[in-house]
This record gives structure tokens, sequence and C-alpha cells, in this order.
């Protein structure tokens, strides 16, 4: 498996390459009804979940590269986790690094225009943005209170379309990590210990009391 640091995307595996782990949690993104009540978490379980809790040595399988998995990761970490810890996602992308930002006034948001024309638009503003000294940040933090017009402009192809392309790049960006945390993340993926995979989950299996599970990383496009 080749690795790499970068704060963004850290790395993607062989073609096809198999990868199986003993514990497993799963951070998938924003919590659904079916979800969001369930227990399992492998950081603050039950009574009745205290076995589910990875030992130190244990190599962890993350399911998801959101926030949630930066904020399982890092706790891991604190607690002394020397295992291997593994994220996997479609994508494997990583939430952004947050700056102190200075929102711009977004103004005549064309609402009405199909999404590759929005996405146009949206570019252009981040280079005018950026050629007056600002950045892209300034841009998705000043649009933030119109996300709601946005979305409800948008037609249902359009919606789809976002979800299919768009949704994971702007998550990563809306949904950002602080800097210490970027640097803890990158620091344990400079040493081998952790690192993210662009590839898919494709289930478990019970052998004793315990669950495996493996992945499969996806061909690079």
């Amino acid at each position: 498996m080749r690795r790499a640091v970068s704060a963004q995307r850290l790395s993607r595996a062989a073609p096809r390459q198999r990868i199986q782990h003993r514990r497993a949690a799963m951070h998938p993104g924003h919590r659904s009804r079916r979800t969001a009540n369930r227990g399992g978490s492998l950081l603050a379980p039950s009574k009745e979940q205290q076995s589910a809790l990875p030992g130190p040595a244990d190599r962890v399988l993350i399911l998801g590269t959101g926030l949630s998995m930066v904020d399982t990761c890092l706790s891991l970490l604190l607690r002394g986790h020397i295992g291997e810890i593994v994220a996997v996602s479609r994508r494997g992308l990583l939430p952004a690094v947050h700056k102190k930002t200075s929102p711009i006034v977004v103004q005549d948001i064309p609402l009405n225009q199909s999404l590759p024309e929005f996405v146009r638009w949206f570019r252009d503003l981040v280079r005018s943005t950026v050629a007056r000294g600002g950045g892209w940040r300034d841009v998705v933090d000043g649009l933030r209170p119109h996300n709601q017009a946005i979305w409800r402009a948008w037609p249902d192809a359009s919606r789809r379309q976002f979800f299919r392309h768009l949704k994971a790049w702007r998550d990563i960006h809306r949904h950002r990590m602080a800097p210490e945390v970027s640097g803890r993340l990158s620091k344990a993926t400079a040493n081998g210990q952790s690192s993210t995979i662009f590839g898919v989950h494709f289930g478990f299996c019970r052998r004793g009391a315990r669950l495996r599970g493996g992945s499969l990383p996806l061909r690079s496009p």
C-alpha cells in the first residue's frame, strides 16, 4: 500500500488490494433517522459494548473520512493507540484545514442557472476573491446564509447531479478541521500509523465473539 502525507487526500492502495481488519467504526456522514439513536461507538460504548473497544495494538478500520472520522482517529491517538488506523471512503477525501476567514458579501447569485453554470460562477468568484487577497474559505463562508435558497432553486435533476459529483467536495471545504488536528493526523500518516484509502467496504463476518470485515480499494481513475 502506497502512502503519502497530503492533508487532503492521503493514499490509494494498489488496484483490487484487499484489506482485512478486526475493529471498525462507521462514520458515513450526516446521521439518518435509522442510525441517529443507535449505539456502538468504539470510544464511548455502553457497559454491554466494552468488548468493542479496540486494543492498543489492534488494526482499526473507520468507514468514512469526514469530521467524525477525524474525531475518532484523534481520540484513538490521544488514548495511546499504537496500532494501524485505516479510513476508507469512495473518494479518500479528508476535510480541508480551517483558517481565519473574512466572509465576502455575495450578491447576484445565479439561482436560475444550471448546475454546471453555477459551478463556473462559483469558481470565477473564488478566482476574483483570491486576486483581491482573499481565499476560497471567504467565498464558502460568505455563501452559508444563501445555501438554503440555492438548494430550493435547483430542480430535482440538478440536486441529483450535485449528490453524484459535488457533495463530497463541498463537504470537505465547508466542514473543516482545526490546523492542530490536521498536524496530528499528518504526523500519524507520515510515521505509517494512519492512512486514508480510496475504496469501498464490502462487509463483515462474525468469527467467534468478534466481527471481521474487509475493504476493497478501487482502481485509480
